[in-house]
């Protein structure tokens, strides 16, 4: 003990909430009588398997208020803390059976401000009661064998969930090097932070968890009441219902999308979405406007029998990186309407020289970035002799304009065919619909020696 008295340490931590370092000093001293001097016995050299050093808390500590943030575990009540040796030790190693007679947290040459000592075979026990409605949903820290036994040492960590093991990181020893630990605690309601002796005894088996934390996310729903079509090419804003029953929650929201609500691996989109989150103060309903662009080729998902089938992409709503709740948009693609003009009255064809002829193209409502690019072909029901082809790529621009389509007779009709007749257009997108068939267009055609 170093000749510290311990009911001046009780006495200090009276004066404030007690974070777990103090109250592990607190049981500590109240589980020594008070003309004891603090006096322990002496520690054991080498080996010490068989030596008992087991520290316990009482059972009658509360459980923590777990709030919708990231919660630092040095500042909640454990339900249970068990220890091999001495007790456990808050932002220092576990050191020997004395109270605060650790070092400095140290793994691998790294200093932690922040974490428990332990030792071997030990165990801390939480509850994952949220207040406010908040969830918890995941526990993160790092660990490892403390440098101040050096190599020495072997240890397994463990993570339990309502006697479920949620990670082991297999043995450890003082060679072993620091890990990372990130565990799914989505509905489970207490934790135990376990570490073993990994089967070999306890000998300088000093392990840290460094910065334990449990997030907690609040309790937010959402819904959309209506899908929403949006035009090729264009934006258009999604109205989402957010509801937060976590009262004392202000925070900020986070936004992605995920094409298949089955899987939580967030799959490519078939639309952009150009808000990427928002801020909730308090309870009750808030209503968001999320900006959404479709792109130019987000039509050809669906195909063109169900045009108003909303697409299956779901909004994922976090909040410290965690997931709080999923909505599907309900948002469906509409297509540009951009058919070219062709001229009602009758276009005269000569052999091998082109007639030009401008045809103007409505873009309704027109793109932001693009307009449709065409390529024209007659089809078998046109005459023989014709040849129709757009010039530069049929390209319009985005708030519409023309395109130049040539009629060219590549060679004379046949006594037996018509010198006039109707053509028949097959009309291509590859703009806005992938090279796909769009449509057709009657033109009548004359052919002038």
């Amino acid at each position: 003990m170093g000749g510290k008295s311990q009911l001046a340490v009780r006495g200090d931590t009276m004066k404030r909430r007690l974070p777990f370092a103090l109250l592990t000093l607190v049981l500590a001293a109240c589980a020594q009588p008070p003309d004891s001097g603090g006096t322990l016995p002496p520690e054991p050299v080498g080996n010490y398997d068989s030596v008992d050093g087991a520290w316990t808390t009482p059972p009658h500590l509360s459980a923590q208020s777990l709030t919708a943030d990231v919660n630092t575990l040095y500042y909640e009540t454990a339900l249970v803390a068990t220890n091999a040796w001495g007790p456990i030790e808050v932002d220092r190693s576990n050191g020997e059976r004395g109270i605060g007679d650790g070092q400095t947290l140290t793994l691998n040459g790294t200093i932690y401000p922040k974490g428990y000592g332990v030792h071997a075979p030990s165990e801390l026990k939480y509850s994952l009661a949220g207040s406010d409605n908040a969830r918890c949903v995941r526990f993160r820290s790092q660990i490892g064998v403390d440098d101040e036994v050096g190599s020495r040492g072997s240890v397994v960590f463990q993570v339990w969930g309502d006697g479920e093991k949620l990670y082991d990181s297999g043995v450890m020893t003082g060679a072993s090097a620091t890990k990372s630990v990130s565990v799914d605690l989505r509905g489970k309601k207490t934790i135990r932070m376990v570490v073993t002796d990994a089967g070999n005894g306890k000998t300088a088996d000093h392990a840290d968890w460094i910065a334990p934390t449990i997030t907690c996310v609040p309790d937010i729903t959402g819904s959309v009441s209506r899908g929403t079509g949006i035009y090729q090419d264009t934006h258009r804003n999604v109205p989402v219902t957010f509801t937060n029953s976590s009262g004392k929650f202000a925070g900020d929201l986070s936004f992605r999308l995920t094409s298949d609500v089955s899987v939580n691996d967030y799959k490519g989109t078939r639309f952009r979405l150009d808000t990427w989150g928002t801020k909730i103060v308090g309870a009750g309903t808030f209503q968001r406007n999320l900006s959404v662009y479709m792109p130019p080729l987000a039509f050809l998902e669906l195909g063109e029998e169900e045009p108003e089938l909303p697409y299956p992409d779901t909004l994922v709503v976090f909040y410290r990186g965690e997931e709080v709740t999923r909505v599907p948009l309900r948002v469906y693609p509409i297509r540009q309407s951009t058919s070219p003009l062709f001229p009602s009255t009758t276009i005269e064809v000569r052999l091998g020289e082109p007639t030009i002829v401008i045809v103007p193209v409505e873009a309704d409502p027109g793109g932001e970035t693009t307009g449709p690019a065409f390529s024209i072909y007659p089809d078998s029901d046109s005459p023989a002799w014709l040849d129709v082809q757009e010039i530069g790529g049929g390209e319009v621009p985005k708030e519409g304009g023309a395109i130049q389509v040539k009629f060219t007779a590549t060679r004379a009709p046949e006594p037996n065919e018509p010198r006039e007749r109707y053509a028949r257009l097959r009309i291509y997108d590859y703009r806005l619909a992938g090279g796909n068939f769009t449509s057709l267009s009657n033109v009548n055609v004359r052919f002038v020696p």
